[in-house]
């Protein structure tokens, strides 16, 4: 049984007239009901608190039938307490917006809500408002999270400058398997939905994403253009025109197959005809 040596103490004391402490802890207090047993405090729990030492009582009276000692080491959680205002603030931040996501996608912006969101990732409104003025704001913020995350995800494929005309094939059918994924598809068919009623928050994105996606594509045709081994005056033009032919123009947004194999066949196609034009062997 681990017990809590006791020093300087008269066992005919009443309990209530003794409080225990260590002075090298913190301030803050566990409270854990006690016996005496042959001039020991016995918790009963049956167990003290980590690598205690140095006890010292003193006479003090308190209502209950308790000693108070300081809160031995635990482990970090995400309670607020234990975490700095900006670390705390932040992963409450991160939990908003994957709530958001999952939400926008399932409803997209109209269907949602700041109520389902405040509930679904139990941060208050008033919390989410301070961060977000406006439902379409943080729509605008999950869907620019998104688009960093998908070009990600395309820049993990190597541009061989060495070999730019297999290398390309290679890379469109890799761009057509990342942006086929379903929150990449949901996300821009909310964003074309939305467009009508939000220009700018539209173009804000598109402008965004498309310059994430496409900037290792730019500067890989300018490397091309200058070692003459690609025809075209304006490599951003050259990017988006790939990028769009690669990702099967809006045949996966409007679902028109659910055969991969079938569509990289056509992407193929249209990249064959995009090297040919741009005179790329």
């Amino acid at each position: 049984m681990d017990v809590l040596p006791v020093t300087g103490f008269n066992s005919g004391c009443r309990p209530e007239h003794l409080i225990c402490y260590r002075p090298s802890l913190s301030a803050q207090y566990d409270t854990i009901p006690f016996r005496i047993v042959c001039d020991k405090l016995v918790p009963d729990k049956q167990k003290a608190p980590d690598q205690l030492v140095g006890v010292v009582l003193h006479k003090q009276h308190h209502r209950d039938n308790t000693v108070l000692m300081p809160r031995s080491p635990r482990q970090p959680s995400l309670n607020k307490k234990q975490k700095s205002p900006v670390q705390f603030s932040r992963e409450r931040l991160e939990v908003l917006m994957d709530a958001a996501k999952a939400i926008f996608l399932e409803k997209g912006l109209t269907g949602a809500s700041i109520d389902q969101i405040s509930v679904s990732s139990r941060v208050s409104k008033s919390t989410i408002y301070r961060h977000f003025r406006s439902k379409e704001l943080l729509f605008e913020a999950v869907a620019l999270k998104i688009a960093e995350q998908q070009a990600q995800a395309i820049a993990t494929f190597e541009l061989d400058i060495e070999n730019p005309a297999d290398t390309l094939r290679q890379f469109a059918h890799h761009i057509y398997r990342v942006d086929s994924r379903p929150e990449f598809l949901e996300t821009l068919r909310i964003n074309i939905s939305e467009a009508g009623r939000y220009p700018a928050m539209s173009k804000s994105i598109w402008g965004q994403a498309r310059l994430e996606v496409l900037k290792d594509l730019i500067a890989f045709f300018d490397q091309l253009i200058a070692r003459g081994k690609m025809q075209h005056p304006d490599s951003g033009l050259a990017a988006n025109t790939f990028y769009m032919l690669a990702r099967g123009n809006l045949r996966p947004l409007l679902s028109v197959s659910s055969n991969p194999d079938d569509e990289l066949k056509k992407v193929d196609i249209d990249i064959n005809i995009f090297l040919k034009g741009c005179e790329i062997t």
